[in-house]
């Protein structure tokens, strides 16, 4: 449980961090659009995205040491190491020579690795519920992936520096929203869970206040008392008679 726990306070540090990358989609589509800011625009996409892609790497390479499933672990390490390498790469090798509609193939390949790894930890689930929101999940991340597919080989030639942006930054405010709303979600229902188990638990190592209540006193009713008033009137006939 306690690994659970962890594994789902990484992917919420995910959640938050993509929203704090994807918050420049309130600047940089305006800077993009400007010719004397737009060299200034890339340059910092492409650091921040590079960025990005580095630190969430780790997280998803940190929380594969979080997971029972040794399938799940497995495609998350591997999808770690790629990602890690890859920002590696941009920012020692291709930093002069990156363009900003590769990121669009970089979110395509995120979005689908997420659809693999929500498949695979859905398969692991044994929560209805839960898994449902998995297989929920995966759906999404795929509609994402195939739809930046498309816009990289056959968009990309034509959108703005703004509009490809755009679907960046706004991607990682979606992406980054629903990890941390899946992250609150699974750590609401794990704590809701622990304290229904501990009460439960506490119940049933208490005594039973039924079993604690003293009985009243039995009374007798109208058929004792009147075997009782007949006793009395036997005896007391017996005595004068004796007597």
């Amino acid at each position: 449980m306690h690994r659970q726990v962890q594994f789902w306070y990484t992917t919420l540090a995910r959640g938050v961090l993509a929203l704090f990358a994807g918050s420049a989609i309130w600047f940089i589509p305006e800077m993009a659009g400007s010719l004397l800011l737009l060299p200034m625009a890339v340059a910092f996409s492409v650091l921040a995205l590079a960025g990005y892609g580095v630190i969430d790497s780790s997280f998803i390479f940190l929380s594969s040491l979080m997971t029972r499933s040794k399938l799940a672990a497995l495609a998350l390490r591997l999808q770690g190491v790629v990602g890690i390498a890859v920002g590696v790469l941009i920012f020692a090798v291709v930093y002069e020579r990156v363009r900003l509609e590769w990121f669009l193939l970089l979110a395509a390949v995120q979005a689908l690795c997420t659809f693999v790894v929500e498949i695979v930890v859905a398969h692991q689930t044994h929560s209805h519920a839960k898994t449902v929101w998995n297989y929920g999940a995966a759906a999404v991340a795929f509609c994402f992936g195939c739809v930046y597919l498309v816009l990289r080989f056959r968009f990309a030639d034509v959108l703005e520096t703004g509009t490809i942006c755009l679907f960046i930054y706004g991607y990682l405010l979606a992406f980054g929203f629903f990890q941390a709303l899946t992250a609150i979600r699974m750590l609401y229902a794990g704590h809701h869970h622990l304290r229904r188990t501990g009460g439960q638990s506490s119940k049933d190592q208490k005594p039973s206040t039924n079993h604690m209540v003293l009985r009243p006193p039995d009374v007798p009713g109208e058929e004792g008392l009147a075997r009782q008033a007949l006793s009395k009137r036997l005896l007391d006939v017996c005595s004068s008679e004796h007597l």
